[in-house]
């Protein structure tokens, strides 16, 4: 007899238990094993006959390594913080492979973990059913992954689905079927069922893709803003290219290219707060500021339009709070653009202390601000900027978000036809 006779498992899959052993052995009962086999075969024998010796005995060395594995899978299963249940799916495996639905009266539980338990709100471990299977949340997407692994006579499934918790919250999962193998077999007795929790995942998943529409959004509202003024730059420097012997004609000209070259350095110098605020690099100096000076310097920089806007006094007592100078005037000037261009008249702007803050309150006739510009801005600080947002938003969120930066806030409040914003500062210590 020749050797490397090949095994009936190398010609087709075992048929039976005793094809999977012998196959296991090297072993092929429709054919003589060659001499090199039988060599093999008789050495693994006398190594099992001198454990067997050394042990006590087979059964006693069964029952040991039997009690070992079995501690090992019990302390894995009910330790494990996945949920994990053991369902009995074996009288499905004949007519029901051929049909449609899973039919889930007849789907036992046999077992469950501790966090499986918690969560679909049914017991440890089940000995005996039918249960009601249906009533521990998963989805029918589920159901029907599962129907597609016995019917296909597959060994896993996954799937990720939307469920109900015992206390009906809703949570989403990947659920990952296994069928196990002994010897080769499937067993669909002992079908393990694992479900990973992965609803923050999801959320935090959707939360990411509207902040990037959200920003692109953004920055679609903030090109529009841009082009105009730029356009008037644009224009009134060809204008002022022309020769003219008027002198009011080029000082207006001149004005309007500072106006409008001033109004695209704000919305740049408010998107890259928004952009260095949530890569962390955005730096704030903490001096002692004049408030009263640097509304002073806003209103005579932003020109003609800073007309219509009321201040105190030159010679009051000086209101001195603590910030970034830079990021002061960019408050001031946001909160004041708003109110002159969105319907605002009537504005002034009064400063005064109260215990240790300042308060500079930008105050205009007008309509209140939209509901959801309110709720996005003036609710939790974390989502100002995030969410669909129209540029006019920008600045009052920028405003609040340097505020807050700075150790104060931004208030908004309407009241008897008035809208007022209120910024507090912390108030630098008396010299």
């Amino acid at each position: 007899m020749a050797t490397g006779t090949r095994s009936h498992s190398e010609d087709s899959p075992p048929t039976s238990l005793l094809d999977v052993q012998l196959a296991r052995l090297g072993l092929d009962r429709t054919r003589a094993p060659g001499v090199q086999r039988w060599v093999q075969f008789l050495d693994g024998i006398e190594e099992a006959c001198s454990v067997l010796a050394g042990s006590g005995g087979l059964e006693s060395l069964l029952q040991q390594q039997v009690s070992t594995r079995r501690f090992s899978q019990t302390t894995l299963f009910e330790r494990s913080p996945i949920p994990i249940m053991q369902l009995d799916l074996s009288t499905l495996e004949d007519g029901d492979r051929a049909n449609g639905a899973l039919p889930l009266d007849r789907v036992r539980i046999t077992a469950t973990n501790q966090a499986a338990s918690d969560l679909l709100g049914i017991e440890g471990a089940h000995e005996s059913g039918p249960h009601d299977i249906a009533r521990i949340g998963l989805s029918s997407e589920a159901w029907t992954s599962i129907s597609e692994m016995v019917r296909s006579n597959d060994t896993t499934a996954e799937i990720e689905f939307v469920g109900t918790s015992s206390d009906g919250e809703s949570y989403e999962a990947i659920l990952l079927a296994a069928v196990p193998l002994p010897f080769g077999i499937p067993d669909y007795t002992r079908v393990v069922v694992s479900m990973t929790d992965i609803t923050d995942h999801k959320a935090e998943e959707r939360r990411m893709h509207e902040l990037v529409a959200s920003r692109n959004r953004l920055l679609a509202s903030v090109t529009t803003e841009l082009r105009s003024p730029l356009a008037e730059v644009i224009d009134f420097a060809r204008l002022l290219e022309e020769p003219t012997d008027d002198p009011d004609r080029r000082r207006d000209l001149a004005h309007a290219i500072a106006g409008g070259a001033a109004r695209v350095s704000s919305v740049v110098e408010d998107l890259l707060v928004v952009s260095r605020s949530e890569l962390g690099d955005l730096v704030l100096a903490e001096v002692p500021v004049d408030l009263t000076a640097q509304v002073a310097q806003v209103l005579e920089v932003g020109g003609a339009e800073m007309s219509v806007v009321s201040t105190p006094g030159r010679n009051v007592e000086p209101r001195i709070g603590l910030g970034d100078p830079a990021r002061v005037r960019q408050i001031v000037r946001n909160l004041v653009v708003d109110s002159i261009e969105h319907d605002g008249a009537d504005v002034s702007i009064t400063i005064h202390r109260r215990s240790s803050t300042m308060r500079l309150t930008v105050s205009s006739t007008g309509p209140p601000l939209p509901a959801e510009l309110t709720e996005r801005v003036f609710g939790h600080p974390g989502d100002m900027l995030g969410g669909p947002m129209d540029v006019r938003f920008l600045g009052i969120s920028v405003a609040r978000q340097l505020a807050i930066a700075m150790g104060g806030d931004l208030r908004h409040r309407f009241d008897s036809g008035r809208r007022e914003f209120e910024v507090t500062l912390r108030a630098a210590p008396a010299a």
